[in-house]
């Protein structure tokens, strides 16, 4: 895009706006007329193809594989961020204070353009960089008074943030997003700016705070039907199926705007964890969207849905439904969605112990985000192929394809990826016994989860260096590993965490022949078994405490710890050792 004005001597100033595109018109009008900005032509109905979708990082993990799932966008169907306006650069430099409104409209566009430019090459800089280019949109926007475009601004710098790993500063760009939605009466783009408050603040601990905001966004989901025409029009050009119909056809445009709600309240739903009226709502939409022939909607149900049944561990279930995606995102030429598959695919695979299936898809898959030049989905890959090779006894392969993925996740401002893939070296190290190694990358390791303001993983980071310390016989540096681990699970409210790391120092304390410490830590961690109803690791717990009252003579109290613990069966019991210290205590 470029501004160009003229001045005439009379006074009058002409501005003429040249748009150089970049993508077939077609699909710039179907774009556009998501976001409201210009009517739909009727050629772009019959020739535009749909915009890729982008996944969403971080997904939830299992096992040795991450399972991605597109996120829902303020958008239709919101498969990710290529349904964002992506304009050609362009560059506003004149002051904006005596602007008129049409002009600032014109310099946030191009504003906004140089930020998705800057977005799209995926360095930590370059988000950065996008990041001041978003900010001085938004003074425009605010300065234009266009609520929508303030809002949407808000949670593209929430959404840069997050990525950059300041998840604190994200949410505050969300909650400032809240009003301006609500302004712009768009209760749809409210209910995902309060999904994502939700998914942050789990993240960062915060479980109150989070069930707040879903429970706000399921209502907003139930209670309002979250139709706009311009979105059921839009969806038309971009679903790959039936491209004129929706628009004259009312039932079907209907169809495919309860379809978007149905999925959305199918997230809300999973992000609380409950898995079968998340699945319920899913096969609705999907229904609808089959009636319609809608290619990117089937696809992106079918992921979903295999995506939930992975983590119920229905595998073979969860197979067939990803499987059956693969042709709709190759019918909606939409190759991320198809990588991300793949890559599902592969994690379920592995769980199925197919090891030459899993390969064949994480391949495919790599092939595919190098094509499309995504670091973070190249480097997510090359650490899911490291962890299959390691697993495989092919240690330095899988050391060379972790040692790839480092700088990728490093140009991408992938904190997170990169803390992963430094983890997955430590396990790597500890294997070969070099422990001072994998001292040294967990401590990197935690500077990262401190970086990121992740309560959660840095306590189970300094677990994982107390474990090492132990293990090397540095009791010191391993009580103040757990020491500082502690108050952090307490903190987020981790109570297994918190018991296995009374336990450590129970131990610890028991091995330095404090057995009264190491009683009363012990007796603290019990009581969290017992709270949680985990009977195995409660008896383990009884176990050590029976060894640690033998220790001081007090063998009542060991028998009848010992016995409690037998009750609790099946459970490996130290017996040798507790025989042996009850014996030498009653030589004394």
């Amino acid at each position: 895009m470029n501004i160009q004005q003229y001045k005439f001597g009379n006074g009058v100033r002409l501005t003429l706006v040249l748009w150089r595109l970049v993508i077939p018109a077609g699909m710039i009008f179907a774009t556009l007329a998501v976001f409201g900005q210009v009517p739909l032509p009727p050629s772009s109905q019959s020739k535009g193809k749909p915009p890729t979708g982008k996944p969403a990082s971080g997904g939830p993990s299992t096992g040795s594989f991450t399972l991605h799932v597109p996120a829902l966008s303020p958008s239709f169907g919101n498969f990710g961020e290529a349904y964002r306006l992506i304009l050609p650069y362009g560059t506003a430099t004149q002051p904006t204070r005596n602007l008129k409104r049409s002009e600032r409209t014109m310099l946030a566009i191009g504003f906004a353009e140089e930020a998705e430019g800057l977005r799209a090459a995926g360095s930590a800089e370059a988000l950065r960089a996008s990041l001041a280019k978003y900010g001085e949109a938004l003074k425009l926007w605010r300065a234009a008074g266009e609520a929508s475009q303030i809002a949407r601004t808000l949670n593209q710098m929430a959404e840069l943030t997050d990525a950059l790993g300041d998840r604190r500063q994200a949410i505050g760009y969300y909650k400032e997003s809240l009003p301006h939605w609500r302004n712009a009466g768009d209760r749809k783009s409210e209910a995902e700016s309060l999904n994502h408050l939700g998914r942050l603040s789990e993240a960062l601990g915060d479980r109150r705070a989070a069930q707040t905001y879903f429970n706000q966004a399921r209502l907003l989901v139930q209670t309002a039907g979250l139709l706009r025409p311009i979105s059921l029009a839009s969806s038309a050009t971009s679903s790959g199926g039936n491209s004129g119909t929706a628009a004259n056809n009312p039932i079907l445009a209907a169809n495919r705007g309860s379809a978007v709600s149905l999925y959305n309240l199918g997230k809300v739903y999973e992000e609380q964890g409950q898995a079968q009226p998340a699945l319920e709502n899913y096969l609705q939409a999907l229904t609808l969207w089959r009636a319609d022939d809608d290619a990117l909607g089937q696809a992106s149900a079918l992921n979903t849905i295999g995506n939930l049944l992975a983590k119920a561990r229905q595998w073979d279930e969860a197979y067939k439904a990803c499987e059956q995606a693969l042709p709709f995102w190759r019918k909606a030429e939409d190759r991320r969605g198809e990588a991300v598959t793949l890559s599902n695919l592969a994690f379920i695979s592995d769980a199925l112990r197919q090891p030459e299936r899993t390969t064949e898809y994480l391949n495919q898959a790599l092939a595919l985000w190098r094509e499309l030049k995504d670091l973070r989905g190249e480097a997510a890959t090359l650490n899911d192929l490291a962890n299959l090779y390691a697993r495989q006894g092919r240690n330095e392969e899988a050391v060379k394809l972790y040692q790839a993925a480092l700088p990728l996740c490093r140009a991408s401002g992938d904190k997170r990826g990169e803390a992963l893939t430094l983890n997955s070296l430590v396990t790597f190290y500890l294997s070969t016994g070099d422990k001072p190694q994998a001292l040294e990358v967990l401590q990197q390791v935690l500077t990262l989860r401190r970086e990121l303001g992740e309560p959660r993983n840095q306590a189970i980071t300094l677990g994982n260096l107390g474990f090492v310390y132990q293990s090397m016989g540095d009791t010191a540096n391993a009580l103040a590993s757990y020491e500082q681990s502690l108050p952090l699970s307490r903190a987020v409210g981790d109570r297994a965490r918190e018991a296995s790391t009374l336990m450590a120092l129970g131990e610890l304390q028991a091995a330095r022949k404090y057995s009264k410490a190491a009683l009363e830590l012990l007796n603290q961690a019990l009581s969290i078994w017992r709270e949680l109803k985990d009977r195995e690791r409660e008896a383990y717990t009884l176990s050590q405490l029976a060894i640690n009252f033998a220790a001081l003579g007090e063998l009542t109290k060991a028998r009848e710890h010992q016995r409690q613990a037998f009750s609790l069966q099946p459970w490996p019991l130290n017996l040798p050792a507790l025989t042996l210290r009850a014996a030498a205590v009653n030589r004394q």
